[in-house]
């Protein structure tokens, strides 16, 4: 189904809305992005209906030599009688493959094939196969098939069919290559059966179902739409999750700030809630509403009023705890050593047994021990003041290195101090960081004496935060803060809210795909259903049959298929499970019905009377019947002698044909509708030899004229009598043997002086043709002697010239 005829059907009710635009693009892309191929000329194809016109087979299949058959038209049945071996199923898999677009898109070509048949004769490598359409709208379509050698002999031959298409009053035709689109189209309507479909290829239940589903004609453009849109969605509901994950985490930084500075800031009143925005909003309205045109990059950062104080607290504890731990020391006998020393060497004394012999560190001699606690204990003053003393410079070292040293660099950007602020922050960089100090030892401790031994550091830096706390404006860099943090909705919104603000669009568009999707394809099925059963009913006449069921097992982008069931009464019987006669006509029902509708206004049949009995051949022939009487072109190709006494009786009007092979082993395809055309056929075949005299060709040749002139009477009486029912006693004398004259006086009477036709016998009678004829018949040779070879062939051509003239003018 082409993308034009999908749209038709999503658009059918006029729904333009959100989800219909959506639909509409998707339709444009998957059209946009397809790989065109032979789309076009698929179109062209489905866009009217095609007869069949010409064949023109060579080195197809055992057909070496070049064979053309100019196709009866439409409203018709053309019965093809052939002995099995004649060649019958070689035209008919020659049409089929042209029409199917090459070897690999005919079904019973295919490797998998129960027969496992290789796809040409062995040893061929070139052959041509050549197929003319004409369509009810005058347009013309030439399908060329070729095979040719390779360019190597490891490599098997090539295989190209194109297509050729003629509009009315163009000049030039369009060629196109065919492929997938075409064999889709062609395999879903199946206008030629083959005799291997028939008896082989769908001789199988899951075959016939993988038919079936095919036949339902959808294509993959629907496939190719789901998954368009499902893409789409997927995109836009992994949007969508991301703008909830935002959203989320916005409120949580937003709550972690309005806690932060309420905590900091006491005597300010905080400000209202934000009220986040949906993803429905327009993120950018509702932040230039909410926030106006807040800056959000480099915001001035209040310091906190106690920051001047807890500084002040600091600078004085732990100078106070420096000159303590100086005066312990200087006193202690270790005065020397590092305070992390002494409470290393405690440490040790501390986990070291009184009992050994040696000191662990010195190898002293017995008593060390006693005397060594003795010292530590004089030292723990040292130790503790030490320990006090570290916790005091941690401390200090994380203020300097934090909330100071961050408000010297804000200050930066102030004029007035702005130069004192960069080299106070300067100072206290290599603090930034410090989170517990090592002791005398660590890098940090020399710069924290170095900074509480300076007279200034302290004042400066306490003139700079009282410019910044007096410079504060809480409520607006609460403001900006906020603005901060909500701008990344904004520029989520501005980026990517479209797409995800669309995510139940799409979901909608999805679900109104795959409505209208099964609506089409539950409406084919029905269809075809319907089509397959009316023919089934035929078949199955008088068996208890009372309904065919087809039902879809899959989804739209999953893989579908038709399963067929037939009803019983109460009994329900899948394909599986019939009876070998109820699966042939179950399997014939489905070809035939599958062919009702569609491009094609022929149905070629390839022996389609396997397995069937005297009963179904006379109902298959009944169908043939209303298929040539819907104007449709059939084509049966049979050996069976009972099919064609069948088909004759039942359709008076259908052209019988010959197909045969000459001595030459040329295939020759002969018309036997008239009973005359052969007889003339056997007098012109006497004309072109060398053997016979000029005598005996003229007896022979002109009796058998004289014979062709009796039949065409009869056959015109009795198809005329056909026609007008009622009595007709004169019918019974043409029927009777007798003088050629008399028949053809006869024939006058029955259709009526004035009727055309008489005028035509009339003609005949009138001249000295008959006197000739008659001669012949009667073995009046003495007659005959002076008549050439060459004047036989001119008499032979007027007796064919008369028996066409005469059928035309009565029967039409």
């Amino acid at each position: 189904m082409s993308f034009t005829k999908i749209g038709e059907r999503l658009f059918s009710a006029g729904r333009m809305d959100r989800v219909g635009e959506l639909l509409r693009v998707a339709v444009q892309q998957c059209r946009n992005g397809q790989q065109l191929g032979d789309s076009e000329i698929n179109d062209a194809l489905v866009l009217d209906r095609w007869q069949l016109s010409t064949l023109r087979v060579t080195g197809f299949r055992g057909v070496v030599k070049p064979f053309v058959w100019h196709v009866p038209g439409p409203g018709n049945v053309v019965l093809v009688h052939a002995e099995n071996g004649a060649g019958k199923s070689s035209l008919s898999d020659a049409l089929r493959v042209a029409l199917h677009g090459g070897i690999e898109h005919c079904p019973s070509f295919v490797h998998d094939d129960l027969r496992k048949q290789e796809p040409l004769n062995h040893g061929v490598t070139s052959a041509a196969v050549d197929v003319e359409l004409l369509g009810d709208r005058a347009h013309r379509l030439w399908l060329n098939w070729r095979l040719r050698p390779a360019s190597d002999t490891d490599t098997p031959p090539v295989e190209r069919c194109t297509a050729s298409w003629s509009m009315p009053g163009t000049t030039e035709s369009e060629l196109h290559v065919l492929g997938s689109r075409w064999a889709e189209t062609v395999a879903a309507h199946r206008p030629v059966i083959s005799y291997d479909e028939l008896n082989y290829h769908l001789r199988d239940a899951a075959r016939l179902s993988r038919f079936c589903t095919e036949a339902l004609a959808l294509g993959p453009n629907w496939s190719s739409l789901h998954e368009y849109i499902s893409k789409r969605l997927e995109i836009a509901s992994h949007a969508a999750e991301r703008w909830a994950e935002l959203r989320r985490n916005v409120a949580a930084e937003l709550a972690a700030l309005d806690a932060e500075l309420t905590e900091q800031h006491p005597l300010v009143e905080p400000p209202k809630p934000v009220a986040l925005p949906d993803l429905e909003t327009d993120a950018g309205s509702w932040f230039a509403r909410v926030f106006g045109n807040a800056v959000t990059n480099d915001v001035l950062a209040p310091v906190r009023p106690d920051l001047r104080s807890r500084l002040n607290e600091a600078f004085a504890d732990t100078t106070d705890a420096v000159a303590s731990y100086r005066r312990v020391r200087n006193a202690s006998p270790l005065s020397e050593a590092p305070g992390e020393t002494i409470a290393g060497i405690r440490q040790l004394l501390a986990t070291t047994e009184g009992g050994q012999d040696c000191c662990p560190v010195c190898a002293t001699a017995a008593g060390w021990s006693g005397g060594s606690h003795r010292k530590a204990r004089d030292l723990q003053a040292v130790d503790e003041e030490f320990a006090l003393v570290s916790h005091r410079m941690t401390e200090l070292a994380r203020l300097l290195g934090g909330e100071v040293r961050l408000a010297l660099e804000a200050a930066q950007q102030l004029p007035e101090i702005g130069a004192e602020a960069t080299e106070l922050a300067h100072l206290v960089r290599p603090l930034r960081g410090r989170h517990e100090l090592r002791g005398e030892q660590d890098e940090a401790w020399p710069l924290l004496l170095k900074l509480l031994a300076s007279g200034s550091f302290e004042g400066r830096v306490r003139r700079v935060l009282d410019v910044l706390i007096s410079a504060a404006d809480v409520p607006h860099y609460w403001h900006r803060s906020r603005a901060r943090i909500c701008r990344q909705l904004a520029d989520f919104r501005s980026d990517q809210g479209d797409v995800a603000n669309s995510a139940g669009s799409w979901r909608a568009a999805l679900a109104r795909l795959t409505d209208v999707y099964e609506q089409v394809r539950d409406d084919r099925v029905r269809s075809l259903e319907a089509e397959i059963e009316a023919v089934l009913r035929d078949f199955l006449d008088g068996t208890g049959f009372t309904g065919l069921q087809v039902s879809i097992t899959g989804a739209l982008g999953d893989p579908e298929r038709a399963e067929l069931s037939l009803r019983f009464g109460h009994r329900v019987l899948s394909a599986g499970a019939l009876s070998a006669g109820q699966f042939n006509a179950l399997m014939l029902s489905v070809l035939l019905g599958s062919n009702a509708a569609g491009p094609f206004r022929f149905l070629v049949l390839d022996d389609p009377v396997h397995a069937l009995d005297e009963t179904r051949i006379q109902v298959l022939c009944r169908h043939l019947t209303r298929l040539a009487e819907q104007d449709r072109q059939v084509v049966v190709f049979t050996h069976s002698e009972r099919l064609i006494s069948e088909l004759a009786d039942t359709i008076p009007t259908a052209t019988k044909m010959a197909l045969a092979r000459d001595g030459n082993d040329q295939h020759v395809l002969n018309d036997v509708t008239h009973p005359w055309q052969a007889l003339l056929d056997q007098a012109r075949d006497l004309t072109s030899g060398q053997v016979l005299t000029e005598l005996t060709v003229a007896t022979l040749s002109l009796g058998f004229c004289r014979q062709a002139l009796d039949a065409v009477a009869v056959e015109v009486a009795r198809e005329w009598a056909r026609r007008h029912p009622g009595p007709h006693p004169v019918l019974e004398r043409i029927r009777r043997s007798g003088p050629t004259r008399t028949t053809l006086r006869s024939l006058q009477e029955l259709i009526g002086r004035d009727h055309p036709g008489s005028k035509v016998i009339q003609s005949l009678l009138d001249g000295g043709e008959l006197a000739h004829f008659n001669a012949a018949g009667h073995g009046n040779v003495e007659d005959l002697h002076e008549l050439s070879t060459n004047e036989v062939r001119h008499k032979v051509k007027y007796t064919e010239q008369f028996c066409a003239d005469l059928v035309e003018a009565v029967l039409g």
